[in-house]
């Protein structure tokens, strides 16, 4: 069947755009909507990230670790799809899963 999704857009490099899996699953054909291209999800990656909460909402966010410590890491600023200053992070992931909604 088929379903119009708009998923969230996790990471971005010079050939893919990368979605979280829970959102679109290998094997999923994507057509986009100004496109007579067709496109199969048949790779996947795995990046180090945080989970924010800034709009009520859990989302996962990558991010490019340029140092890491053993209670901080600092990241590249600028990113596109990352966090920014003063998004509101989760400390410790056991709790939440992605889209969860936080009070």
């Amino acid at each position: 069947s088929n379903e119009v999704i708009t998923p969230n857009i996790c990471y971005e490099d010079n050939d893919f755009y990368y979605v979280m899996p829970t959102e679109v699953a290998k094997g999923t054909i994507i057509v986009g909507n100004d496109s007579a291209n067709d496109y199969i999800v048949a790779q996947s990656k795995e990046f180090e990230g945080v989970y924010s909460v800034n709009q009520g909402y859990v989302e996962f966010r990558c991010v490019n670790v340029i140092h890491k410590e053993d209670d901080f890491s600092i990241v590249e600023n600028g990113v596109s799809y990352s966090i920014s200053n003063y998004d509101q992070l989760i400390l410790d992931s056991s709790l939440v899963k992605m889209g969860d909604v936080l009070y």
